[in-house]
């Protein structure tokens, strides 16, 4: 940071510094004129041969260095402190502070000194720099086609710099927020959201005429409106919804203009996973913290705003906490209330607590949002083809990625949309393709004689809806489900439900192929069946290998009780002890349940594996396999640890030890293969993914 003396004496009223050496070198040249020094200055020192003229330079060049240096401050001074020649001095001074021509770009990059004291983020600097320029000049670009105020938004410095910045060079000249920078040609306005400042953004916001906003093609070479832009830019980022809330309500088919991208702000929208909590994949707990947490409404009005240095005071200048304050820190319960606080903190961080109440606010953002986006869309009759298809490519890009949000708002806005077709499939056979059940039941929310007409449309190639669910599903929508079974028992359930639905003389429709559905359902889940017939077989080898062992051992076990037997009886000598008694019957248990495992999974390896038998046969006796596998390996660690329990009686450590190394089996099954069982039960037994009672779709 530059010196900050103002002191004088009696050459100038101000010693010389970083900002001011235009006036000041002005005042210093004046007073050596006046005195007769100045030629020693610009005069290189004559050869030192000891004659009349070298005497009298000398003594001149002594008179000319002391005015200079007692006329600078005390960091301009430690450039020339050891200098003894004037006219060094002064070019020393010349070259480290003198401010080139503001006008004139520099060679290597075409920077002006604005553009490298805006990026710097010296304030006083660019405010001496402002005094002096025109209106035109902020309006000058680097040899990166960037304005200054372009620089001020992507600079580092901190925020209280970049507001006095930005307001000087917005009241020297208000257009230049209409001017765009490279990269992408962007407005400052759009920079500024690119750059996730909002303040700054808001501000400008409210400074750009909505003329700029709307033009297309921007300025000159641009691409995209700058509207639509904008608004991208607030969507990729939520924090600043309010802004393209703002810009949409009083230009709502901005939400259909291009970006620049390709990519309407709906489209952009339509297809974007985080904003929707049907395109978010939640664990369990997720799920119960998502549903447990309050959003307070969000209000997206915009106030009046002007930059200005007050509203980052307390960012430059945080208040300090009084000594009473700063006592209580060291006090011994402020220490523990500390401590406790972290705590909490640590287990609401570990719990994931921040991030899903993050994702809910963002979520409750976008679902006021997009109730503003799609009210365009209720006079469908006006638009231009190319709005017409950013509409309908919004609409099936939302049923791609299953969000069922953006297609229920769509709905209510204007019932029509459930007309739309792509390539002559409806959205209901969109929806089939990409296998999105929560759209898909909206077809039970309309009246029978719409839903018949729906039933009976034929698609693209002939195809009618049941050959829509024939086809492969694309692999994307199975990668949570584990295991290509459960992937061909997902398509068997949905061609199954569409088959329910569909009238029986579409059944045996064939297409341009010459094929029904169903041999088309056979052509395609081919491979898909291969592989599930695989991957079982192969789980049943492996569980019937560890169940003949366990049967084995539990076998030689029911004859090898612990403590052996009484010579006279033959009876075991603990037979009249609780943990000898529980010690038979969980071997028991555990042979009755590993012979059934293996006998169960004998069965799975001996299956004809037809396709419909993956949808209840064959996960019944997985499931019916693994669950005795469980219960075997459980009642064997009880048998174990009875055995040891008695054994060694009254060596407690040496017990717990045994029960503590016994529980790591059943424990490691649980982690890794219960999730497997769970999801066989819960898809094939539990509840239906097609919810005949929804209120995803409206009536009409």
């Amino acid at each position: 940071m530059g010196s900050t003396t103002v002191a004088s004496n009696e050459i100038v009223l101000e010693v010389l510094n970083q900002h001011n050496y235009k006036d000041w070198s002005s005042r210093i040249e004046t007073y050596l004129l006046a005195k007769d020094l100045w030629e020693v200055v610009k005069q290189k020192p004559p050869a030192s041969n000891g004659e009349t003229a070298y005497k009298a330079w000398r003594t001149k060049n002594a008179r000319a260095l002391h005015a200079i240096k007692i006329s600078c401050g005390t960091e301009m001074y430690s450039f020339i402190r050891t200098i003894r020649s004037a006219n060094l001095a002064w070019e020393i001074l010349e070259k480290k502070i003198k401010p080139r021509d503001t006008t004139k770009d520099q060679k290597d990059t075409g920077c002006t000194d604005l553009h490298t004291a805006v990026m710097e983020g010296h304030v006083d600097n660019v405010k001496n720099l402002l005094s002096s320029m025109s209106e035109k000049d902020l309006a000058k670009k680097d040899g990166k086609g960037r304005t200054a105020l372009d620089g001020v938004i992507v600079a580092s410095c901190t925020k209280a710099h970049w507001i006095q910045i930005a307001s000087s060079m917005v009241a020297k000249n208000r257009e230049i927020v209409e001017i765009s920078s490279q990269p992408r040609n962007y407005i400052p306005v759009v920079r500024a959201c690119s750059r996730n400042k909002w303040e700054m953004a808001r501000c400008l916001f409210s400074l750009t005429p909505h003329e700029t906003l709307l033009r297309e093609n921007g300025t000159p070479g641009a691409n995209g409106t700058p509207g639509a832009q904008l608004i991208t830019m607030c969507i990729w980022r939520p924090k600043g919804l309010d802004v393209a809330w703002n810009l949409l309500q009083n230009y709502p088919r901005l939400a259909m203009a291009d970006n620049g991208l390709g990519q309407p702000p709906m489209l952009v929208l339509a297809g974007m996973r985080g904003a929707f909590l049907s395109g978010a994949r939640l664990t369990f707990w997720q799920k119960l913290i998502y549903k447990s947490i309050y959003i307070q409404p969000i209000d997206f009005i915009l106030s009046e705003k002007v930059i200005s240095a007050s509203e980052s005071e307390d960012e430059l200048y945080p208040k300090t906490r009084s000594e009473a304050d700063q006592g209580h820190l060291r006090d011994i319960f402020c220490s523990v209330m500390m401590l406790f606080r972290r705590l909490i903190m640590g287990a609401v961080k570990a719990l994931g607590i921040n991030h899903v109440y993050e994702m809910k606010s963002n979520h409750f953002r976008f679902d006021n949002f997009l109730s503003c986006m799609v009210q365009v869309t209720k006079s469908l009759d006006n638009f231009t083809p190319a709005e017409f298809n950013v509409v309908r490519n919004s609409l099936f890009k939302a049923i791609e990625r299953g969000h069922v949000e953006f297609v229920t708002h769509m709905q209510k806005a204007n019932p029509a949309v459930m007309e739309i077709f792509d390539d002559k499939n409806n959205i209901f056979q969109y929806a089939i393709e990409y296998r999105q059940e929560k759209i898909y039941s909206s077809i039970y929310k309309l009246k029978s004689k719409k839903r018949d007409d729906i039933m009976h449309s034929i698609a693209k190639f002939n195809n009618n809806m049941l050959h829509s669910a024939a086809n492969l599903s694309p692999v994307t929508h199975y990668n949570h489900i584990q295991g290509a079974s459960l992937q061909m028992q997902r398509e068997l359930q949905w061609f199954k439900e569409v088959e329910s639905l569909l009238p029986i003389e579409m059944h045996e429709f064939v297409n341009t192929s010459n094929l029904t559905a169903r041999e088309l359902f056979t052509k395609n889940h081919k491979k898909l069946k291969e592989e599930a017939e695989a991957s079982m077989k192969g789980t049943a080898a492996s569980c019937t290998t560890i169940g003949a062992l366990i049967v084995t051992m539990m076998f030689a076990v029911a004859f090898t009780v612990p403590g052996a037997t009484d010579g006279n009886t033959g009876l075991p000598i603990f037979m009249h002890k609780k943990l000898f008694k529980i010690f038979i019957i969980s071997d028991t248990i555990s042979l009755v349940s590993s012979t059934t495992s293996v006998i169960t999974f004998l069965g799975l390896l001996t299956s004809t594996y037809a396709e419909d038998d993956f949808l209840w046969s064959l996960p019944t006796k997985m499931m019916i396999g693994l669950s005795s596998l469980f219960v075997s390996i459980a009642a064997m660690m009880i048998t174990f640890s009875c055995a040891l329990t008695i054994m060694l009686d009254g060596e407690a450590k040496m017990i717990i030890m045994g029960i503590v190394f016994a529980s790591v089996p059943v424990g490691s099954f649980i982690c890794f293969l219960f999730p497997l069982l769970f999801e066989i039960c819960m898809s094939t037994y539990g509840p239906s993914m097609f919810d005949r009672k929804t209120n995803v779709g409206i009536e009409h």
